[in-house]
């Protein structure tokens, strides 16, 4: 078992919803207009699963075209984009819902005041507002880079292929490292100081600009799709990973005590 004491950037939130009139959080969030279909793409569908790995306790539709999530610990938070413009914001069950509708050749949402129906192939399921607690809701103000110190590109064949590994290997940490020569990407088992600790080194080319760094995050949180990515860094203690190919933007805390810039902690 890991015991490493570790400090990280939590992904934070305004306080309290303040449209909310009682005590429960998901009131706010009854749709009270009049029932709207919308057809459910293929690709959000996708975007919805990948959104309800990042957090399986609640999905939340957003009202438009963004949705976002931040998971439970806070460390991760996900922004993306889709086709569809949601009329109202509406809490759901994450797992059995998206269930339900994968089986569903054409899915369609039907927004209703209490619930949503989904319908497809004459079959209807009917998914009701969930009550969950404020920590599934995510940051009211959009996430924004503190600053952008290091970028790297990650292929999709070269990337997906490390994670797996070290998946199948078990290590608990990654990190992108700069000797200020060489930057590369690791897969590491227990303190990120031991050296002989580095099971996995995927090499990423020169280091940018000479600096040397060790960016350094728990690999349970690299819930990611598949695919390549473009990787910015800031030393404030944040990754962003772009995927390329989808409008999704993860973000995910650095462990800043394991992190380093210049050889100085972050």
């Amino acid at each position: 078992m890991d015991t490493t004491q570790t400090t990280q950037t939590n992904i934070t939130r305004d306080e309290t919803i303040t449209q909310n009139p009682t005590n429960d959080p998901g009131s706010s969030f009854t749709y009270p207009g009049p029932p709207v279909a919308v057809p459910l793409s293929p690709e959000t569908l996708d975007i919805l699963k990948y959104i309800a790995q990042v957090q399986p306790e609640g999905l939340l539709l957003s009202k438009g075209s963004v949705l976002t999530t931040r998971s439970t610990n806070k460390c991760i938070f996900v922004r993306a984009e889709i086709a569809e413009t949601f009329p109202e914001t509406v809490p759901i069950r994450s797992e059995l819902t998206l269930t339900a509708i994968s089986r569903f050749t054409n899915p369609v949402l039907h927004f209703h005041p209490t619930h949503i129906a989904i319908t497809g192939d004459a079959t209807t399921v009917t998914a009701y507002r969930c009550y969950y607690w404020l920590d599934l809701v995510p940051p009211k103000k959009e996430i924004q880079m503190p600053s952008v110190d290091v970028e790297v590109e990650l292929d999709q064949e070269s990337f997906s292929s490390f994670l797996s590994i070290a998946k199948t290997l078990g290590t608990n940490r990654l990190a992108l490292q700069s000797d200020g020569k060489h930057l590369e990407l690791l897969a590491q088992f227990g303190d990120h100081n031991n050296p002989t600790e580095v099971g996995l080194r995927l090499p990423l080319g020169n280091a940018p600009e000479h600096h040397t760094f060790s960016f350094v995050w728990k690999q349970a949180y690299c819930i990611l799709p598949r695919g390549s990515y473009a990787l910015a860094v800031s030393k404030q203690g944040l990754l962003r990973f772009t995927n390329k190919a989808k409008p999704i933007a993860t973000y995910i805390a650095l462990e800043r005590n394991n992190s380093t810039w210049e050889g100085q902690e972050l």
